[in-house]
């Protein structure tokens, strides 16, 4: 499936203008804290049956199930257009244009 183009909403466009307003501004750091204890043991107990399995695998897991379930948290937007592409759609071959 090719990418989706629709309007910008108007909320979008409200947070894009605050984004620009504070451009070179304050910058916000956030620490996101997981409980992994039943994971990690799940994950050891599946070493243990040579299953493999790492937090690094379950998380990128993790982002791209969250991705394909909500396209919108990978999409491009502007002031006029937000682009989203499905997480199941083929990569352009073509890579950076060369320029000249």
């Amino acid at each position: 499936m090719p990418a989706s183009t629709r309007r910008t909403s108007e909320l979008r466009k409200l947070s894009i203008y605050g984004f620009q307003a504070v451009e070179g501004g304050h910058t916000t750091y956030a620490l996101l804290e997981f409980g992994v204890t039943g994971l990690r043991k799940a994950l050891r107990e599946a070493r243990r049956e040579g299953r493999g399995g790492s937090l690094f695998a379950f998380f990128v897991k993790a982002v791209a199930l969250c991705i394909k379930a909500h396209p919108d948290f990978n999409s491009m937007a502007n002031l006029r257009r937000t682009t989203s592409r499905s997480p199941t759609s083929p990569r352009s071959r073509s890579g950076p244009s060369s320029g000249g």
